[in-house]
Parts: C-alpha cells; sequence; structure tokens
C-alpha cells in the first residue's frame, strides 16, 4: 500500500463486533524506528497501533464502535507513519495486508 489506502468491508451487524486485521510488517519500514498504523471507518477513528518487529506477520483486533453498528458496508481508511522505497522501486511503499474480516 502507499501512505493511505482504502478498502470498502462488509460493516459488523452490532455495536461491539472485532475488525481483525493480518498482514506482514517488512523489515525496510521499521529499520528507522517504530511504525504507527492508523484506521478510520467511514471517518470515525478506529484504532491506530505500532509495529516493532521487523519481518513479522502482524494481527491487529479493534472493537467497532457502536455508531457503526448496521451499516452494510464501510470504507475502512489506512494511514502509515512512513513509506519506504524499495532499490529500483519508484513507488512509496507501505505494509502488506493480508485479510481484513469482521467477528
Amino acid at each position: 500500500m502507499p501512505k493511505t489506502a482504502t478498502v470498502k468491508i462488509a460493516g459488523p451487524r452490532q455495536g461491539g463486533q472485532i475488525l481483525e486485521i493480518t498482514g506482514y510488517c517488512p523489515a525496510l519500514l521499521v529499520d528507522k524506528g517504530p511504525l504507527e498504523v492508523r484506521f478510520r471507518a467511514d471517518g470515525i477513528d478506529i484504532g491506530k497501533m505500532t509495529l516493532h518487529q521487523p519481518d513479522q506477520d502482524f494481527k491487529l483486533r479493534f472493537t467497532m464502535p457502536p455508531q457503526l453498528a448496521g451499516r452494510p458496508t464501510l470504507e475502512l481508511e489506512i494511514e502509515v507513519g512512513r513509506t519506504v522505497q524499495a532499490a529500483g522501486d519508484q513507488r512509496p511503499l507501505g505494509l502488506i495486508f493480508g485479510t481484513f474480516t469482521m467477528k
């Protein structure tokens, strides 16, 4: 992903459901220190995490705010604190995401 990205996901059917996010943090992103990643759903802050471990899978869990309950879909905005450029690649690169699951 670049510095910011969006993804459409199914909304929570009821308050208190958990959004579980999996992904991978390349070493290049945390070489200069911890990386903060922030999440918003339909413009509402749902949480942030700081990643420290290079070349590791991660699993993040956020309790969804009650005001999002019952929405059929959400636009999830993801923002990383910084991006990097790999050798020979001009694109700004951030985290690698695997799954977004509402539980």
